[in-house]
């Protein structure tokens, strides 16, 4: 974690459940995250309104793009849709695996020695966790906005140099991802509701199949 005087070692997740300077916040069932979810997806934060409103700046700029690109004859709405399904399932296949690792790998970077994976397919939804990892604040931060990030950039980019009918494949991936980070997004909403202390901590404990968030005093 960080603290005032510079870096410095995190705790155990025995230090955690034992030092009176930590004070356990929230347990949560990694196969229930909805009702802990839905009580930020549509919160009054500033940063839960910028997502929803980069969600809709995106839905406008596709909307006004498929019309330019049909308006010009670039391509059949036929065609734009058909690459619009394409990118839905290369989504919901490579795209899954590829958010999910990029979660992975930022744990790695953060120091965590063991990282796995899990999906709820009743809601489906997916997740990462460092089993009995420690992560404070920023590490955090840097874990839960990485997917996001890496690849609203990489398409982005993309869109620039694609052909029209990868372009739409693009526009799919870039508008149905954006929009599938919103659980990272309400996660970081969580964390800063919880700012003004001097750190908020987690770990994940996989056999139990629950996270654990204390508050440093």
């Amino acid at each position: 974690m960080l603290c005032k005087n510079g870096p410095m070692e995190s705790p155990s997740p025995e230090t955690l459940q034992n030092d009176p300077r930590y004070e356990l916040l929230l347990v949560i069932r990694h196969d229930d995250l909805m009702p802990f979810l839905e009580e930020y997806l549509f919160s009054r934060h500033p940063v839960m309104r910028l997502f929803w409103t980069i969600n809709a700046l995106i839905l406008v700029a596709a909307i006004a793009a498929a019309f330019k690109d049909t308006g010009q004859g670039l391509i059949s709405w036929g065609a734009l849709i058909r690459q619009f399904i394409l990118g839905v399932l290369l989504l919901l296949s490579v795209g899954i695996v590829l958010h999910e690792g990029i979660h992975g790998l930022a744990y790695k970077i953060s120091g965590a020695p063991r990282v796995s994976f899990g999906v709820n397919w009743r809601w489906f939804y997916f997740y990462a966790i460092a089993d009995r990892f420690v992560i404070g604040r920023k590490k955090f931060y840097f874990v839960a906005l990485a997917p996001f990030v890496v690849i609203t950039l990489a398409i982005i980019a993309g869109l620039f140099y694609a052909d029209v009918e990868t372009k739409w494949v693009l526009w799919s991936v870039l508008l149905f991802h954006t929009g599938a980070c919103a659980g990272d997004i309400a996660i970081l909403t969580f964390y800063l509701k919880y700012q003004h202390f001097p750190n908020l901590l987690t770990f994940d404990d996989r056999f139990e199949g629950k996270s654990y968030f204390y508050l440093m005093r």
